[in-house]
């Protein structure tokens, strides 16, 4: 992502914000626009998650052991399938992502740079809905779904629009 990051300051010097989401994930256009208008300077929107225990079994796929990061909890991170990064924001991070120690959960890792730098973390309750009508993003894999229900979703969505 540094890479893109550097790739958008660099190359794109119209674009402000950063739009950053998963392949399998819904944008709401309409509702995203609304929360567009973030305070300026270094900022992240998105599910913010405060509170998270380092996870001490080895055997879990988000196993972090104490000598890659040694507190008990992990700072503020924005988890989740898309967020919305400033470009200033891209800026520090960019600056600075040789110089915190690497933690192998990128969403973790990106709190604890953020932490580092002094990046705003904003928590948005759009970013967090599994509700089909009322979300800026919707990521709630559709193998959890019947095809009877995501047909039902497909025809809701054709009335709204």
């Amino acid at each position: 992502m540094m890479a893109i990051y550097g790739f958008v300051i660099d190359q794109l010097p119209s674009v402000d914000q950063i739009v950053v989401t998963n392949d399998d994930t819904i944008v709401n256009a309409t509702a995203l626009e609304q929360v567009l208008h973030m305070k300026k300077g270094p900022v992240m929107l998105g599910k913010v998650s405060r509170g998270y225990p380092r996870i001490f079994l080895p055997w879990l796929t988000w196993h972090v052991p104490s000598e890659m990061y040694p507190n008990l909890c992990y700072p503020l991170f924005v988890q989740g399938s898309s967020f919305v990064l400033s470009k200033d924001g891209a800026k520090l991070l960019v600056e600075n992502v040789c110089k915190v120690p690497m933690v192998h959960l990128d969403d973790v890792f990106m709190g604890v740079l953020s932490n580092c730098v002094g990046l705003g973390l904003i928590h948005n309750e759009g970013f967090d809905k599994h509700i089909f009508d009322d979300f800026v993003v919707y990521h709630y894999q559709y193998s959890r779904h019947s095809a009877k229900y995501l047909e039902s979703l497909w025809q809701n969505s054709e009335m709204i629009l």
